[in-house]
C-alpha cells in the first residue's frame, strides 16, 4: 500500500514510500500509465475500485480563510417578469444589446433571490415585435449558488478568527487537532490555546462540512487565535511585540555594530538597531480516527503538518493598529511624528514631552509616555475606538484640542464661561456639559470643574465620552447637518443615526440626542467632525493636515487590515 494518496481531477493517484521527487511531478500524469521508480512500490494510476481497508489518508493541515462564491448553475428558476418603461421595438440587429440591458438592469433584484437571467435565454425569449411600456415579458432565469473554498493563508495575527482545515481520503470517524509552536513562546511548551465559540480549547475538534461539495475530503473548525484570559493575550501580546536588536548605531564612527559583539552587555551611548517584531511558528498536529489505519502524508510521514522551513504558521500582533492596544514606544513615535510636522512646534527643552504647559496642573507623575499610553488605551476600549481610521481621527482631534498635547486646560481662563472652560483632551466647555458628564461618570466635575484637566484619567475619559455619546444635539432618529452649516459639511451629505441619553440633573430626569463619532470617523469624515466638535472652523485646515499625516503615520493606506 502506498504511503500518500491523492485525488486528482478524479483520477486516484497513490504514491509509494519513496518520495519520487516530493511526488508533485506525477500529479498530471495520465492514470493509464504505470510508472515503476526507485520507491518500494512504485507509483500506481488508475481509479479506485476497491481501496483496501485502511485506505484513509490524511494528505493536509493547514490554517485557510473561507471564501463563498456566488456560481451560476443550469437549474431552472422561477419565471421573471420585465417590462420597459417605455415602447420598444425589437429588431434583429439591436435584440442582443437590448437583452444585454435587461439582464444588467434585472441583476441585483433577481441576485436577492439566487437567480440570475442569461444572456442567450434572453435573447431567444425577446421577438421582432413592439413592446408597450409596462408590458411584462416572462423571462426564464437560472439558480445561484454558494460555493465555499478555503485559501491557504500562512500567517495572521493575534485575536484574528480564522480555519483549521484537514484534507483527507476516505471515511474517517474523527479528527483532532493540536497547535504546536516550534519554540516555547506562548504556550509554556504545551499544546496553543484558542477559542472555539468562545470557549478556551487546546484540542480543536474538525467537524463535518455543512456544503455538500467539501462532504467527504474535509474537516475544518472555525478558531479565534487568542486565549480566553485577557490578561493572559495581553502578555501574548507584549511578547509579540518584542523586537530583535539587529545592530547598534556607533554614531561616532558612523557605523552599525553587531550585537554580537558585546555579547550579553549592552553597549554604552550606543542607539539600537530594532528588526521586526517576533512571531511565533505554528505547526499542526493532526489525529485522526477511522475503521481501519490512517496513513499521515506530513514531512516524513508523519502527524505533523506546516513543520518544515518555509512552511510554519507565522503568528504574530496585528501590524496595523486594530484591535489592539496600542504600545508606549507607538504613541510616542505618533505624537513625536506629529510635532516633528509643524517645525514650530518640534523645538525646545520640551519637544518630546507632554503636557508640559504651565497651566496644565496634572501631576509630574502622570505626565510620562507610559502612563498617557495607559490612559489612552483605557479611553480606545471602553469607547469603540477600535480601528485605524478611528483612533486616526481621535488622535487628531484631541492634539489640537490640547494644543498638541501640551496642555489639558484652555488658555482663556476668564471666558464668559468661566469657571466651566474647555478641560480635558477633548476641551469639556460649558455647565451644561460638565453636568451631563458628571450625571455619567459620576465626578464631581460640577463642584469642582478643574478636576477634568488635573486629572489624566479623567481629561482622558471625558474626551472619549464626548466623542462617543457626549455631543448635546436635538432628540430624533437621525442626524444630519442643518441647512447652515458651512459647504465643507453639507457637501458629503452626511447623515447618522441618533442614540437618545437619558441623564439627572437636580433630581429630573433629562435627555438629549447625540451622534456616535466613530461612524463619522469611519466615513472618514474629518470635516464634519472638527465642526461637530468645534462648532465652527478653528483649526479646520490643521486638524486636516494631522489626519492625513496620522495616516501616513499609521500607515493606513498600505497596512491598515480594515482598509484592503
Amino acid at each position: 500500500m502506498g504511503v500518500i494518496t491523492k485525488i486528482a481531477l478524479g483520477k486516484f493517484i497513490r504514491i509509494a514510500r519513496g518520495d519520487i521527487n516530493n511526488y508533485a511531478d506525477v500529479i498530471n500524469q495520465s492514470a493509464a500509465i504505470s510508472i515503476n521508480e526507485t520507491a518500494d512500490e512504485g507509483i500506481c494510476f488508475g481509479e479506485p475500485e476497491d481501496p483496501p481497508p485502511g485506505d484513509v489518508f490524511v494528505m493536509d493541515a493547514y490554517f485557510a480563510e473561507r471564501v463563498v462564491d456566488t456560481i451560476e448553475t443550469d437549474e431552472e428558476g422561477e419565471p421573471f417578469s420585465y417590462a420597459f418603461n417605455f415602447d420598444n421595438t425589437i429588431t434583429d440587429s439591436n435584440k442582443e444589446t437590448i437583452a444585454a440591458v435587461i439582464v444588467e438592469n434585472s441583476e441585483e433584484e433577481l441576485a436577492e433571490r439566487n437567480e440570475y437571467l442569461r444572456l442567450s435565454d434572453v435573447v431567444n425569449t425577446l421577438e421582432n415585435k413592439t413592446y408597450e411600456a409596462n408590458q411584462d415579458i416572462e423571462l426564464p432565469t437560472k439558480k445561484l449558488k454558494e460555493s465555499v473554498s478555503f485559501n491557504k493563508i500562512s500567517s495572521a495575527s493575534l485575536e484574528k478568527e480564522v480555519y483549521i482545515v484537514a484534507e483527507h481520503f476516505g471515511a474517517v470517524n474523527c479528527v483532532q487537532v493540536t497547535l504546536k509552536e516550534k519554540e516555547t513562546m506562548l504556550a509554556d511548551g504545551g499544546a496553543l490555546p484558542v477559542l472555539v465559540d468562545e470557549n478556551e480549547v487546546t484540542t480543536i475538534e474538525l467537524g463535518e462540512p455543512e456544503e455538500e461539495e467539501l462532504k467527504g475530503a474535509y474537516r475544518y473548525a472555525k478558531i479565534k487565535l487568542r486565549p480566553k484570559d485577557d490578561d493572559k493575550l495581553k502578555e501574548w501580546q507584549e511578547k509579540l511585540q518584542e523586537k530583535e536588536i539587529v545592530a547598534y548605531n556607533d554614531t561616532v564612527n558612523q557605523r552599525s555594530v553587531s550585537p554580537e559583539v558585546f555579547g550579553p552587555m549592552s553597549p554604552i551611548g550606543m542607539e539600537p538597531i530594532y528588526g521586526e517584531t517576533v512571531r511565533s511558528l505554528i505547526s499542526i498536529e493532526v489525529e485522526a480516527e477511522a475503521e481501519g489505519e490512517v496513513n499521515y502524508c506530513g514531512k516524513d510521514r508523519s502527524n505533523t503538518f506546516l513543520n518544515e522551513e518555509g512552511e510554519w504558521f507565522e503568528l504574530g500582533v496585528a501590524q496595523c493598529y486594530c484591535n489592539r492596544d496600542l504600545t508606549e514606544e507607538e504613541v510616542k513615535e505618533v505624537i513625536i511624528a506629529l510635532r516633528k510636522s509643524e517645525s514650530s512646534v518640534y523645538t525646545g527643552d520640551n519637544k518630546e514631552n507632554l503636557f508640559w504647559k504651565s497651566n496644565c496642573d496634572i501631576p509630574s507623575s502622570d505626565k510620562s509616555f507610559a502612563r498617557f499610553t495607559e490612559e489612552l488605551n483605557s479611553t480606545f476600549n471602553t469607547y469603540d475606538i477600535n480601528t485605524c481610521i478611528r483612533k486616526i481621527h481621535f488622535l487628531a482631534q484631541i492634539y489640537h484640542e490640547t494644543d498638541r498635547l501640551r496642555t489639558s486646560e484652555e488658555y482663556n481662563t476668564s471666558a464668559s464661561y468661566a469657571p466651566y472652560i474647555g478641560r480635558g483632551l477633548m476641551q469639556l466647555t460649558w455647565e451644561s456639559n460638565y453636568k451631563i458628564y458628571g450625571a455619567y461618570s459620576g465626578v464631581d466635575c460640577v463642584e469642582d470643574p478643574e478636576i477634568i484637566g488635573n486629572d489624566l484619567f479623567n481629561a482622558c475619559d471625558s474626551a472619549g465620552w464626548f466623542w462617543k455619546q457626549g455631543k448635546v444635539l436635538s432628540e430624533g432618529e437621525t442626524w444630519s447637518p442643518p441647512s447652515s452649516a458651512p459647504s465643507y459639511v453639507t457637501n458629503v451629505n452626511p447623515s447618522y443615526s441618533k442614540d437618545i441619553i437619558s441623564y439627572e440633573d437636580d433630581g429630573e430626569t433629562k435627555e438629549y440626542g447625540t451622534v456616535d463619532f466613530n461612524l463619522i470617523a469611519d466615513d472618514d469624515y474629518v470635516d464634519v467632525i472638527s465642526w461637530l466638535v468645534n462648532g465652527g472652523s478653528n483649526g479646520l485646515q490643521e486638524r486636516r493636515d494631522y489626519v492625513d499625516e496620522l495616516k501616513e503615520i499609521f500607515k493606513y493606506e498600505t497596512d491598515c487590515e480594515n482598509n484592503r
